[in-house]
């Protein structure tokens, strides 16, 4: 038994689980929007790559991408070969804000507390445990991180 009268496999759970929490929190709200924003600074992409690059439901993405457009960020048009794909791209207004929001992009602040070694171990820990599950017969669709999302 570890501290705490927990065992390590429960220990290690709990631990995920609060990192995972705070991973899933501090991206979300206007942060997604500042995600979208840099997403589209690279150039147009579909709503539906938008969708799987977020991985996130249809009807979120919608909703975001409404807001965006309210704000002035964007502009949706039907792509002229595939009538049935709207695609995404910025508006001068969205680029200004896209500026802005590669500036105060701060993903990597979440892992200030280890080193570049420390992270690259951890990241190599747990693309390790994933692949194990994946051998182990788990189902692609829970090693995905949304319907939308692509397998890790």
């Amino acid at each position: 038994m570890c501290e705490r009268g927990l065992t390590r496999e429960e220990r290690l759970t709990m631990l995920l689980r609060v990192c995972g929490r705070r991973l899933y929190h501090s991206s979300c709200a206007g942060r997604t929007q500042s995600r979208v924003l840099r997403l589209l600074a690279a150039g147009d992409i579909s709503q539906r790559e938008l969708q799987e690059r977020l991985q996130i439901q249809p009807g979120s993405v919608s909703e975001l991408i409404s807001k965006l457009e309210q704000k002035g960020f964007l502009a949706r048009r039907r792509n002229e070969n595939d009538r049935r794909k709207v695609m995404l791209s910025l508006t001068q207004e969205g680029r200004r804000a896209a500026e802005a929001a590669l500036i105060r992009s701060d993903i990597t602040v979440h892992f200030d507390g280890l080193s570049w070694e420390e992270q690259g171990r951890l990241l190599e820990l747990l693309e390790r445990l994933i692949d194990s599950w994946r051998e182990e017969g788990l189902p692609e669709s829970e090693l995905t991180l949304g319907d939308g999302g692509s397998a890790l």
